[in-house]
């Protein structure tokens, strides 16, 4: 069998870099390719939105110090 002959398909099926910001690329392509066809702009751009989110308050959460620390 044939791999996809879509350059971004393509580029979305290759192994995982290890950065915070291409591993949350990655978990958003993995979401989109896992939607339906039909489904509408709005929900990808609220969905990557609130993949967003999460993904900026994980950070901030790690660089700020414990209090222990």
């Amino acid at each position: 069998m044939q791999g996809p002959s879509n350059p971004a398909k393509k580029r979305m099926d290759e192994p995982e870099p290890h950065d915070k910001f291409s591993h949350f690329g990655n978990f958003v392509a993995a979401h989109l390719r896992a939607l339906p066809e039909e489904i509408s702009s709005d929900k990808i751009e609220n969905l990557t939105t609130v993949l967003l989110y999460n993904v900026l308050v994980t950070k901030i959460k790690d660089e700020i110090p414990s209090e222990g620390s």
